[in-house]
């Protein structure tokens, strides 16, 4: 990389790696705040650390600059016991640490990526097409309930006018509500075996290479990577690959959405465990999603929780799909997709993974 954080030449070799430290994220955050005691710990490595993480600010920049969407979405994980029973739930946002392997993680898939469309032998691409536009639509609906216009043809849209909606929204109460709308409005990531591009990263070319010890694509690019470094493909070889490599993809994609949903339902339940006998207790939230049944509630832990029309005593309630939002018949109050609210935690049904809220006056 030069000054600027810009690629001048990249090669692969079969490598062992040798490790001085086992460094933590944890650990590297702090030396880059400053921590005394940690730079004396590892005084050989800290300038290491300063020049990874001005890098890798060099290399963020540079991907916002071409459009690149970048979510920063809180990360909750729930402390459990010998027993498995939920302790605590912490919820942290990544620090530089973090930012410093991702930006490198970033550029390394895509450099791969580049290489073997160059070469034209069958690959496995990482793909993101571009939202379809009866999304956009509904998106745009959305986003005007908070002032905030779509514009451009939306035939046309593009990662940048993502970048703009995020920008408006930045630190202001609506950014998370506003960020997880226009993430749901994204088509989700598979594999393919032609490179359609990667709209969230703004990339014509991109892959997953960095974690062959753990996931199934990285490692078959890594297998067609070596057979390439020891003298090509054959002809009958690449005629081989390409047979086989629809089918592999289709199944990686397919064991991807699997382990993600079966992540997503171990994480809700284990959150719905932790709320067990806190009833009663009082909660500020953000209406985070709404329905005809009612809506739902996420707490600063990142619990999410349920509060049912039936528990609006006070008025009948009528869900307005466009608006995101409940609004009473008589008295007119309204409760709205992103609007703050407290909530009392009434039961919790383990059953159905299903916490129950009713509101309180604010």
């Amino acid at each position: 990389m030069d000054g600027d954080g810009k690629l001048e030449k990249y090669s692969f070799h079969p490598s062992i790696i040798c490790s001085d430290e086992r460094m933590t994220y944890s650990d590297v955050n702090r030396i880059l705040q400053g921590d005394s005691l940690l730079e004396e710990r590892y005084s050989n490595f800290v300038q290491v650390f300063r020049d990874m993480a001005a890098l890798a600010e060099k290399l963020k920049a540079r991907r916002l600059k071409r459009g690149a969407l970048d979510f920063s979405f809180p990360e909750a994980k729930v402390k459990l016991d010998e027993q498995g029973k939920p302790l605590k739930i912490v919820v942290k946002r990544g620090g530089r640490a973090e930012s410093i392997i991702e930006e490198f993680m970033l550029l390394c898939n895509e450099v791969v990526a580049v290489h073997f469309h160059r070469l034209k032998i069958p690959f496995v691409y990482r793909v993101h097409e571009r939202p379809e536009e009866e999304k956009l639509y509904a998106l745009r609906d959305f986003l005007s309930l908070f002032n905030i216009r779509l514009e451009g043809d939306l035939q046309k849209i593009s990662p940048r006018h993502f970048q703009k909606i995020m920008e408006t929204v930045k630190n202001k109460p609506a950014e998370n509500i506003v960020h997880y709308v226009l993430l749901r409005s994204l088509p989700q990531a598979c594999y393919s075996v032609s490179p359609l591009g990667h709209f969230g990263l703004a990339t014509k070319y991109y892959t997953h290479f960095t974690a062959p010890i753990r996931r199934y694509p990285d490692l078959l690019v890594h297998r067609i990577l070596r057979a390439t470094l020891e003298g090509g493909l054959t002809p009958e070889e690449s005629r081989r690959l390409a047979v086989r490599l629809p089918r592999l993809v289709e199944h990686s994609s397919a064991q991807e959405r699997l382990a993600m949903e079966a992540e997503r339902e171990s994480l809700d339940l284990k959150k719905v465990e932790f709320m067990e006998g806190k009833e009663g207790q009082e909660y500020n939230g953000v209406i985070s999603g709404v329905a005809s049944f009612g809506f739902f509630v996420e707490l600063e832990n990142t619990v999410e929780g349920l509060v049912h029309v039936t528990s609006l005593l006070d008025d009948f309630y009528l869900f307005n799909e466009k608006r995101y939002e409940l609004r009473g018949e008589r008295k007119g109050k309204v409760y709205r997709l992103g609007d703050p609210i407290r909530v009392r935690l009434e039961m919790v049904d383990r059953k159905t993974a299903t916490v129950y809220f009713t509101p309180l006056p604010p």
